[in-house]
């Protein structure tokens, strides 16, 4: 296929400054974490840009701040200047003084930077795609525009070789939301595929298929969302819920502990955190029949992402005892790290979640794997729940598409 070459000379994002900027003698007091978190959500939102994506650039170029510790403006060797470390001065309508001296405006700048990356270079094929770059609201299709934030060239050329301990730009964008925002993405393709032509980055191919590529923002739910509880903590640490909380700025006392699946509506939001620069996640106001307080947006999933597509297993049982421990039997050596609460679960049928322990032993005579659902307490009397089973895989990598569910009902 036709390589993709990015011709630099009209738009380069390195530009070097022959002159310090005017307000560089002046200092200026730097904006609070809540200001600056807040700023980067709402201009993320009104640009249509997944605010994790915003906030990682923001973290990597510069640690969210506009000045320095002495209140002078930030200006990089490259002379990239404040939060966004904007360096395309040049752009039409720019003001460099503000640049410097308004944080706002910087990172609408920014974002507008970004956005151009998105519309104007992705959409007329100078940048790869990823999956089509067909929905901007899922974070892996901004590999390559938050790429050329940066410089598309060698120095970001994904599949190049790098010294121990350097990356590409993007893959540290990338790893600050995981850490940062608290939502992974997925593994970087390893087809893909880039070259040199007298100096310039080419891409092989104009679109990448990534698989799995499906991580959605969490920090752009609106009153009325439905959702439901979920996260990317390590699940051998026990910490398959959402933490309900008394307030929406991370400083309330804990109401409770949501479990994983249930069904929430966002009341209002997004609130922001007033302390931690390193809390890049926001919070949502939520309730349910069961639950009313605020849940940080690292735990919540959009309830029309959620899976679906289950077939039922067996008829619906009734008289369950409220400490039933479920067994799941399978003709297969189940890898026992899909064994977890994300794939198997129990919800009720008003939406609240079920907290279970797992437990899968394989009997090699037979090669069957049991699998065991316990409850860590007790079911409520008299109502109707759902155990699903989904994203089981064997030993050898091996899909078990079982997505199948078993209904019961307690006992009175």
């Amino acid at each position: 296929m036709k390589g993709i070459k990015w011709l630099i000379v009209s738009f380069v994002l390195v530009l070097a400054i022959a002159t310090p900027v005017s307000a560089e003698e002046e200092t200026y007091e730097e904006l609070s974490v809540y200001e600056k978190h807040k700023l980067l959500t709402e201009i993320a939102i009104e640009k249509d840009i997944p605010p994790e994506i915003l906030k990682g650039i923001a973290a990597g170029e510069n640690y969210m701040r506009q000045y320095k510790e002495d209140g002078t403006v930030q200006i990089a060797d490259d002379g990239g200047i404040g939060i966004m470390q904007i360096t395309n001065h040049d752009l039409k309508g720019v003001d460099k003084d503000r640049l410097a001296t308004d944080t706002e405006y910087n990172i609408r700048v920014g974002a507008d930077i970004l956005n151009m990356k998105w519309n104007q270079f992705a959409s007329r094929s100078a940048l790869p795609t990823v999956n089509g770059a067909s929905n901007r609201h899922i974070l892996e299709q901004w590999y390559f525009p938050v790429m050329a934030y940066n410089g598309y060239s060698n120095d970001n050329n994904p599949v190049r070789e790098y010294e121990e301990g350097e990356k590409p730009y993007q893959q540290k964008v990338y790893e600050t939301i995981e850490k940062y925002s608290k939502v992974s993405t997925a593994d970087t393709p390893e087809d893909f595929s880039f070259h040199l032509d007298d100096g310039y980055l080419v891409s092989d191919i104009e679109n990448y298929d990534w698989k799995d590529a499906d991580s959605y923002t969490t920090q752009m739910f609106a009153p009325g969302d439905q959702v439901y509880v979920m996260n990317d903590e390590d699940l051998s640490e026990n910490l398959d819920y959402g933490r309900l909380k008394s307030d929406g700025y991370f400083n309330g006392s804990e109401l409770d502990l949501i479990p994983y699946y249930t069904e929430l509506e966002i009341v209002s939001g997004p609130y922001y955190p007033t302390e931690n620069i390193f809390r890049h996640f926001v919070a949502y106001e939520v309730k349910s029949d069961d639950y009313n307080g605020y849940v940080a947006s690292a735990n919540l999933r959009s309830a029309d992402h959620m899976e679906k597509d289950f077939s039922p297993k067996g008829d619906k049982m009734t008289d369950v005892a409220l400490d039933k421990t479920w067994r799941i039997k399978t003709r297969t050596h189940i890898d026992p790290a899909t064994v977890n609460e994300r794939n198997i679960y129990i919800v009720s049928d008003n939406g609240k979640g079920v907290r279970i322990d797992l437990s899968a032993s394989f009997n090699s005579s037979d090669q069957t794997t049991i699998i065991t659902a316990t409850p860590e307490g007790e079911y409520e009397k008299g109502t109707e729940y759902a155990l699903h089973v989904k994203g089981l895989m064997s030993t050898e990598g091996l899909d078990l598409e079982t997505n199948v569910y078993r209904e019961f009902k307690t006992v009175d």
